[in-house]
């Protein structure tokens, strides 16, 4: 599918294009899932100033592809792709691609891998990325009024592994030196720098922001 200068092409029925507001990029998401959000931009600006550096980007659970794009604007030249388990999230990140044809280096640096975090040996080699990020699911499977939208309930409930598998994902992929930098709620700060701890990784960085607490952790060399 080829895309026109107003990605008509691309754009599906019930789909929007933004403006991400960075380097000129553009973005297909579908209201009825979880859409790009001030979270992703947080998250993107925090990661991208704890390893400024960072050449090789993996996000786990990328969602229709928003903070992977985001981040990639903000880390010049730096290679960056997203796992993601749910094929629809997959289909609108990789029709973003096309649909910003018009930035060259961007075809070259991104792709989007449909795939699950805990089989993650699957998809990457171990110790070959710099840096990972994930905004993950922010409640565990048990939590009540579920959306009927699974895209929507995937993007907030813990229904595809929770925080356990994905900091051991992360480990894994992670090279000595690396970082890995998420974002939870308030309610989840102590789980997660336990679980953090006991893989292994070393916490280096937290900042709360709007009853969020973003983790910046280090695999140590």
């Amino acid at each position: 599918m080829a895309a026109n200068k107003s990605g008509a092409l691309l754009c599906r029925p019930g789909e929007v294009i933004i403006d991400l507001r960075e380097r000129g990029l553009r973005l297909l998401q579908d209201p009825r899932f979880f859409c790009f959000s001030g979270e992703a931009v947080r998250l993107a600006d925090f990661a991208a100033d704890a390893l400024p550096e960072a050449r090789r980007v993996i996000e786990l659970g990328s969602g229709n592809g928003g903070l992977t794009f985001y981040l990639w604007a903000k880390l010049n030249e730096a290679s960056c792709t997203g796992l993601e388990i749910m094929s629809a999230n997959v289909s609108l990140a990789q029709r973003s691609i096309e649909l910003n044809h018009n930035v060259p280096e961007l075809l070259r640096q991104i792709r989007f891998v449909c795939g699950d975090w805990r089989q993650i040996s699957q998809y990457f080699p171990a110790a070959g990325c710099d840096l990972v990020v994930s905004n993950p699911p922010f409640w565990r499977a048990e939590a009540s009024r579920l959306s009927p939208c699974l895209e929507r309930r995937a993007a907030r409930i813990e229904c595809f592994g929770g925080l356990k598998s994905l900091i051991q994902a992360a480990a894994y992929i992670l090279a000595p030196g690396g970082r890995f930098c998420l974002l939870l709620p308030e309610e989840r700060q102590n789980e997660a720098a336990a679980k953090l701890t006991a893989t292994g990784l070393v916490i280096t960085q937290i900042e709360h922001w709007q009853r969020r607490v973003l983790f910046a952790a280090a695999k140590v060399e």
